[in-house]
């Protein structure tokens, strides 16, 4: 409270007095802005993330009172090392989309919360086929050659094909029983696919050349 007091010159000194109030408020108590990092994707098997909330502010006179991590859906249950940090690793993670929430209290506001996105991809294994025995045949050298072919990590198919030098000829590739075979022009060369798709296991095979002329044949694994 401020007083002001006159008095005028006069004879009789008169005077009057008047008050004035100043009241000074504090500053309103801003919510904190909550930020919880951004999204992330990772590839098992690697299975682990760091959760960042360190981008989360708050406007003075208010500070940052508490940090709380939280899952809020995923295809299972991962681990959050320190929920109640404003950093914190996250483990366990399987294939799928997790949400992770975090959610900052200061010295007086309401809770606010932000999330982030976590995807789990799987690294899948490429097929691969391996032969025991030749992959190519000649001729007149050699006619037939023969092995087993293992198959793993997923199915592939096989293409042959060959090479016909001055007259035609034709090569044929048997592979768990079964032949196929293909004929090729003279002075041509030509490949198959093999129509069937074959799961991981150990397969007989066995490549032919016919004809009267010179050859070369092969086989090769596919994808699909």
């Amino acid at each position: 409270t401020f007083r002001l007091t006159v008095i005028d010159d006069g004879a009789q000194a008169l005077s009057h007095t008047d008050d004035i109030i100043i009241t000074v408020s504090a500053l309103p108590n801003v919510a904190p802005v909550a930020r919880a990092g951004l999204d992330q994707v990772i590839t098992l098997p690697t299975s682990t993330v760091t959760l960042d909330g360190s981008g989360s502010s708050d406007t003075a006179p208010g500070t940052i009172d508490t940090y709380a991590w939280t899952q809020v859906n995923g295809p299972a249950t991962a681990n959050i090392v320190s929920p109640s940090n404003e950093n914190t690793s996250v483990n366990g993670l399987i294939q799928g989309i997790y949400t992770f929430e975090l959610t900052v209290t200061d010295n007086g506001s309401p809770a606010l919360s932000d999330t982030a996105t976590i995807t789990v991809n799987v690294n899948n294994p490429v097929p691969t086929a391996v032969f025991s025995g030749p992959r190519n045949v000649s001729s007149p050298s050699q006619l037939s050659v023969n092995g087993t072919v293992t198959i793993s990590n997923g199915p592939m198919t096989f293409t042959f094909g060959m090479s016909a030098f001055m007259r035609s000829g034709s090569i044929t590739f048997t592979i768990d029983g079964t032949p196929y075979s293909l004929t090729v022009p003279a002075s041509e060369s030509d490949n198959k696919l093999v129509p069937r798709i074959f799961t991981p296991g150990t397969y007989n095979y066995t490549l032919t050349l016919s004809g009267s002329g010179t050859y070369n044949g092969g086989v090769s694994a596919q994808q699909l």
